[in-house]
């Protein structure tokens, strides 16, 4: 039996069990009662999720923003001094805001525009539309949600304002999204959209997506940078090529219970001829897979 894969470290190992579900997944399953919900809307974190900017922490939109205007080392520290101190977020915000203040967008937009997509965003988007309500919900800013809404049709973007005035950067802000208090704003969302936490599917990649996942029906953790994300998630991968599998799977779920967490057939043509996940195994309702990325 192929060893499994830990995404967060790349070693080997040869265990064959996957950790316990934590509270956020327990508390989940008690959220949503029907443990068959279908799945109506799909909603993608941004930074480190559907856009990449390497080089800054978290591959965030803020960060790109820093660095493109050249404040990036003050960024930088405001940034050390604030991570720990989630009481303060909107300050932190405010803070960061400032150093902009006067920056014309175009010396901005010129450097973080085209948005780095993760390679297979777009075409995993693609796939979804049509199907699905597809949205953002991200602790990035509104400049760049509002850029990937547009260039990849989804139906809505929740994000941090940045305000600009006569092509300039005002230094003002408002905090939409609190990185700490994501799952809050889901919750306000899908009362102001009419969504069923238990019908979304949410794919993330960070610590602060790990209170959104135990809030939904289902989740996906892309090339997680948190070990309790594939604690949590229903599905990991480090390929957004197969996200769109992965939601079709989950989406059928309530169908075809054996379609999320299938078992292994020897000498299956059909198993053979697909590209096979490293690790596929499930605990009760839910299942986790564990796909290696292809680079």
């Amino acid at each position: 039996m192929t060893d499994k894969r830990s995404i967060l470290s790349g070693k080997w190992n040869n265990e064959r069990s996957f950790p316990a579900r934590n509270s956020a997944a327990r508390g989940r399953a008690e959220l949503t009662g029907d443990h068959t919900a279908k799945i109506k809307t799909v909603i993608f974190d941004l930074d480190g999720t559907l856009v990449r900017y390497h080089g800054v922490e978290f591959e965030s939109s803020w960060g790109a923003i820093g660095v493109a205007a050249g404040v990036g080392e003050e960024w930088d520290r405001l940034l050390a001094a604030y991570i720990n101190k989630p009481l303060l977020y909107s300050e932190w915000m405010a803070k960061s805001a400032r150093l902009l203040a006067g920056i014309p967008l175009s010396k901005v937009t010129e450097k973080i525009f085209p948005p780095p997509y993760a390679h297979g965003a777009a075409a995993a988007i693609k796939e979804l539309k049509g199907k699905y309500q597809l949205g953002i919900l991200s602790s990035g800013v509104d400049l760049v949600a509002e850029r990937v809404k547009t260039e990849l049709g989804l139906d809505f973007t929740v994000a941090n304002r940045l305000y600009i005035s006569d092509g300039h950067f005002t230094g003002e802000t408002e905090t939409v999204v609190d990185l700490w208090k994501k799952d809050q704003v889901l919750k306000q969302l899908a009362t102001e959209k009419n969504l069923s936490l238990p019908e979304v599917c949410f794919i993330g990649d960070h610590f602060n997506d790990i209170a959104v996942m135990g809030s939904v029906g289902a989740s996906i953790a892309y090339n997680p940078k948190d070990e309790r994300l594939v604690e949590i998630a229903d599905m990991v991968t480090t390929d957004f090529r197969e996200v769109s599998k992965m939601v079709e799977m989950l989406a059928k779920r309530s169908e075809r219970q054996e379609e999320v967490c299938p078992r292994k057939k020897e000498d299956n043509n059909e198993t053979q001829n697909r590209r096979a996940p490293v690790c596929l195994i499930g605990t009760g309702r839910r299942c986790t897979v564990i796909v290696q990325g292809r680079r």
